[in-house]
């Protein structure tokens, strides 16, 4: 499904994490490697220097460990430039890193490049909120699942990807409503009763 990962590096140590992950993913996919940097407009040579070292110490690791990995360094706004490569290079999967505020308030309204590569791109979008740096390689990945779920197929090859590319475990999260009984009240089902009523899009997730 993937065969084409890119990653958004800038002059952030979050972001180059944030590829760290898009590159063990493209490993287990074996899928070709983007490392992309756009230079925005009033940005310093200084802090630009620092995203392309970034980008090339990334492409000479992932050489290392044998994935196709292309440095590419643009001039201009960086959702505009990252949609063109997308469109013209068919990539299929976009990781980017995400901050605390993009988190908490998860409403995309504009500002930062997370925020606005969202609903400005025509593949899927991996956020990556890095909070502990010297944790790049899970061992638990815990995934919530909703009762209805969309595009199951990709983000059950995404799931699967991750825990390959890192050896980690998944553990499925779904908190379901109580059964409400007339007489009885709010009555919660043994994980029994609970499994046989798994709705049918958590079924094929799994």
């Amino acid at each position: 499904m993937y065969r084409k990962v890119l990653a958004a590096v800038n002059e952030h140590l979050n972001s180059e994490v944030a590829a760290r992950y898009a590159m063990h993913l493209a490993r287990a996919a074996g899928a070709k490697l983007f490392l992309y940097s756009v230079r925005q407009p009033g940005q310093t040579e200084a802090a630009f220097e620092l995203a392309r070292d970034a980008a090339q110490r990334l492409q000479h690791r992932a050489r290392e460990i044998d994935i196709d990995a292309e440095c590419l360094f643009e001039t201009g706004d960086p959702v505009e430039k990252i949609r063109a490569i997308v469109l013209a290079e068919g990539i299929d999967l976009v990781f980017t890193a995400t901050r605390r505020e993009d988190v908490k308030h998860r409403i995309i309204r504009g500002g930062t490049t997370a925020r606005r590569l969202l609903p400005g791109l025509p593949c899927s979008v991996a956020l990556v909120r890095v909070v502990h740096m010297g944790r790049t390689h899970p061992r638990e990945i815990l995934v919530a699942l909703k009762k209805q779920i969309d595009h199951i197929p990709e983000r059950s090859e995404f799931t699967a990807l991750l825990a390959k590319a890192f050896e980690a475990r998944v553990h499925l999260f779904h908190v379901t409503r109580p059964v409400k009984k007339f007489f009885h009240g709010e009555m919660h089902l043994t994980p029994v009763e609970w499994e046989e009523k798994v709705p049918p899009d958590m079924s094929r997730f799994i």
